[in-house]
């Protein structure tokens, strides 16, 4: 009798464990396969209110979920590409918003060890831009860009006619036509630096704006939608910028949708941030690796070849060391900033390097233009034991605070947008990428330290340890040639 009862209770757990594991394989099918999973990081998510999450799942090209490791992991399987994060940040994918093509193309291939996932290249003529579509979208190793065409105005009616035909054509490609590029060139001789124009007198003329059928042909553009991409060299150009685009709104009254007109600087400048508030305009700044006069270290390497080097990488690392040959790997200076960051409401600041170089160098100069001023009105707290002694004292008590307190969370989200979410806006994609989103494109960049925790001296520390586009990993640091450190 007990052993009949036992087999009986023996027959009833087995059959619970039979419905249990038909059930939980039912609701395990029901989950939709997941391509790539990474987790175990920090995600920051582009939305500054958005709650912390750890994980990120995608399948196909897109985002499929964010949450906690344990929601992510649950959905793993055997054929998905997995990457642990360590504990570092989870990221959209850095975007630079001016690369100068040509002579930048074979650079542009290999953008990904940088964390770099799309670029706003500037291009010559449409046969380079057909160049860098065939270059930009390859199967495995997909790069985003929205190109800007470079134009001399007025345009022909027969060039108007094919440029809009070719934007619409790749309005959905990964490679689009989205903007038209001026150079905005006055006649006469550069100003005086700003320390002798000082002593000059305040009372000047206004600037002239650009000659009539310029302003016409840029009236036209802007009626019809084009984005413009107006590059100043200096701050008198930046004022005609400014003066253009607000006749540009003036004039055009019926023009119902957001302009997405941006003004490019060729170095740090001061800015009128009341205007540019009004004006809707977006600012690219350089990247520092293309500032004049920047503090350089000219012991650091710039060699971005290294042994074990594969074959497919080879112009990828040619192409890098041709864009930071002629530029050794700079310190970012945060006393070469001519405006205080963050920028106020209104003004979004985008980076733009003309040459490709690395990001995070942006973030570094961002937060620590931020934080120097603020160093250096507060002083230092820390009693002195002799008066001769207190500059030293309150010298090294602010480098220890430094090297050691994490920097304000407010502060790097803010510099982590002007290479996301606002580049995003700014190359016309804020539907698409710059924020991690289920639905959204799955552009990402994965960095080995959580950019919320370090130091401000220490940002550098986070480097890139995978990177991926569309949904395809297309940097992975474990197999990969790292790019150089800065």
């Amino acid at each position: 009798m007990a052993a009949r009862l036992t087999a009986f209770l023996v027959a009833i757990i087995v059959g619970i464990s039979v419905v249990a594991g038909l059930i939980v394989g039912a609701q395990r099918e029901a989950d939709p396969a997941v391509d790539v999973l990474v987790y175990n990081g920090r995600v920051y998510t582009g939305d500054p209110n958005a709650p912390i999450a750890e994980a990120v799942a995608i399948r196909g090209n897109r985002i499929l979920k964010i949450g906690t490791n344990r929601e992510i992991k649950r959905l793993r399987r055997n054929a998905a590409t997995v990457i642990d994060a360590h504990g570092g940040s989870i990221l959209p994918g850095f975007a630079d918003t001016y690369v100068a093509v040509p002579g930048q193309a074979e650079a542009i291939a290999g953008i990904h060890r940088l964390g770099l996932t799309s670029v706003g290249a500037v291009v010559d003529d449409l046969t380079a831009f057909d160049a860098l579509a065939a270059l930009a979208a390859t199967a495995d190793r997909p790069i985003r860009v929205a190109a800007a065409l470079k134009v001399t105005l007025p345009l022909s009616e027969a060039a108007r006619h094919e440029i809009d035909a070719r934007r619409a054509q790749s309005a959905t490609a990964l490679v689009r036509l989205d903007a038209l590029a001026l150079e905005v060139t006055l006649p006469g001789p550069k100003p005086a630096p700003r320390l002798a124009r000082a002593t000059a007198s305040r009372r000047q003329a206004p600037p002239p704006l650009l000659p009539n059928d310029q302003q016409q042909g840029l009236l036209e553009l802007d009626r019809a939608g084009w984005p413009l991409v107006l590059h100043v060299d200096d701050e008198r150009e930046l004022s005609v910028a400014l003066d253009v685009v607000a006749r540009l709104i003036e004039t055009n009254t019926s023009v119902a949708a957001p302009r997405r007109h941006r003004v490019v600087l060729a170095h740090p400048m001061p800015l009128d941030t009341a205007r540019l508030a009004t004006l809707g305009l977006t600012v690219a700044m350089p990247l520092p690796a293309t500032w004049t006069g920047v503090a350089v270290d000219r012991s650091a390497a710039s060699d971005t070849s290294a042994p074990g080097a594969t074959a497919s990488g080879a112009s990828a690392d040619a192409g890098i060391a041709a864009a930071t040959a002629a530029t050794p790997a700079p310190l970012a200076d945060p006393a070469i900033l001519p405006f205080s960051f963050p920028l106020p409401e209104g003004v979004r600041l985008v980076m733009g390097s003309d040459i490709v170089a690395d990001p995070r160098l942006g973030l570094q100069a961002l937060v620590g233009g931020a934080l120097a001023p603020r160093a250096e009105a507060t002083g230092s707290t820390t009693p002195a034991t002799d008066a001769s002694e207190a500059p030293e004292a309150a010298a090294k008590a602010e480098g220890d605070a430094a090297e050691t307190t994490p920097v304000d969370r407010h502060l790097v989200i803010g510099a982590l947008a002007t290479l996301t979410t606002d580049a995003a806006d700014a190359l016309g994609a804020h539907a698409e990428w710059g924020t991690l989103e289920a639905g959204r494109l799955a552009d990402l960049v994965v960095l080995s330290a959580d950019l919320f925790e370090l130091p401000a001296s220490h940002l550098l520390d986070a480097v890139v340890i995978a990177t991926i586009v569309d949904g395809k990993v297309v940097y992975d640091r474990d197999t990969d040639t790292p790019p150089p450190t800065p």
